[in-house]
């Protein structure tokens, strides 16, 4: 299991060191968001997007922690504001593709999992798939990420196994991937 706690603990000297490094900012909010800190983490985000505007990492991570928050239209535009400076980033096409497929914007998902770098297209494609209805679609998508992916991507194939109704394929990745962890 991830210590969040522990890595903040670890990050904070880094911080107090350097407390505009942008860098070292967006893996501090990272942190605190997922200790549980989210007004904290939010405030921090928004300094790194505020000392480095053209940082898509910076406006990723904001976006991304808005979504976990499920605060969407806030993360729709973090996240778009990233996807502006860097078109191809992997986690602002997986995220906004994750929002638009659990709304039923299924061809909008589909444009951003097809941005997205090739496993985390792979994933979303294989959830678009199942969603249309189309089973063999989305189940050589699954072969494919299982196949070329398995080593480094096992969460995004346990998402992708939830999203189709595997709930025993979800946990047996989710297994392998806190392992891995």
């Amino acid at each position: 299991a991830w210590d969040w706690k522990g890595a903040r603990d670890d990050v904070t000297p880094a911080v107090a060191l350097e407390p505009n490094n942008v860098p070292v900012l967006i893996l501090y909010a990272q942190t605190l968001f997922f200790s549980g800190e989210q007004d904290e983490a939010f405030a921090i985000d928004r300094k790194a997007t505020t000392l480095d505007p053209l940082s898509p990492d910076a406006w990723s991570g904001l976006g991304w922690h808005y979504a976990f928050a499920g605060q969407f239209p806030a993360a729709r535009a973090a996240l778009q504001r990233s996807l502006e400076i860097k078109p191809d980033g992997q986690w602002p096409n997986f995220n906004m593709g994750y929002m638009d497929l659990k709304e039923g914007k299924t061809a909008s998902a589909s444009d951003y999992f097809r941005r997205a770098p090739v496993a985390f297209g792979t994933t979303g494609l294989a959830m678009v798939e199942y969603t249309l209805g189309h089973e063999r679609e989305s189940q050589q998508l699954m072969a494919e990420l299982k196949k070329k992916y398995a080593v480094g991507f096992a969460y995004q194939i346990a998402q992708a196994s939830a999203w189709r109704g595997d709930k025993n394929g979800a946990f047996e990745w989710l297994e392998l991937w806190r392992n891995a962890n």
